[in-house]
């Protein structure tokens, strides 16, 4: 990736929206569990570079 900090900014905001119980039915069924590989990718790419 590129910009790997675009990937930061997009965990902070579903990180904000899985937080709050009624903004929580705005992310589509099934994308919880993806967002879940996508966040476990990313963190081990971060630590592969050292970030």
């Amino acid at each position: 990736m590129d910009r790997p900090e675009q990937l930061d900014d997009l965990a902070r905001l579903v990180a904000r929206i899985e937080a709050d119980g009624e903004s929580r039915r705005l992310l589509p069924p099934g994308f919880t569990e993806l967002w879940r590989v996508i966040d476990q990718a990313r963190d081990a790419s971060a630590e592969a570079v050292g970030r």
